[in-house]
């Protein structure tokens, strides 16, 4: 298992928060697991959310977020695993959610759903519309 996960209060993506990958765990049990605090919030136009955002071992941060409809009226299992859309471009969906399980303790099974190729190009026109990279990237 790789180093804990540091939880920060907020974090702004420089581009967006974009899917790396859903799992099969819900928040709240991701957050007892781990020591961690899940903060709700209502999204606007999908309701009530829950979750946090960490810090892994690489630097990398992470947005774990649960939107209830989706859990209770879409068939969704868990939270989904959102990064920077840049970051998905440049890492990719299998590195991004292979050290989110280490570090959060999950098995390959509890990880359902991976950003794919196609997933990982749709980041990489989001991040063109803003004028490439931004600084820091």
């Amino acid at each position: 298992m790789s180093a804990r996960p540091v939880q920060i209060a907020e974090h702004k993506f420089p581009h967006d928060g974009w899917v790396a990958a859903a799992l099969g765990v819900r928040v709240d049990e991701i957050a007892r697991r781990n020591g961690l605090t899940v903060d709700v919030w209502e999204e606007d136009g999908l309701g009530e959310a829950k979750g946090c955002f960490l810090q892994l071992g690489s630097g990398q941060i992470i947005m774990l977020r649960e939107l209830t409809h989706a859990v209770e009226r879409l068939g969704e299992k868990g939270a989904n695993v959102l990064v920077d859309a840049a970051d998905l471009v440049l890492q990719g969906g299998n590195t991004i959610s292979r050290e989110v399980a280490a570090a959060l303790g999950l098995s390959r099974e509890e990880v359902v759903r991976v950003a794919d190729a196609a997933d990982e190009a749709a980041a990489g026109r989001f991040v063109l519309s803003f004028g490439g990279l931004k600084r820091g990237d």
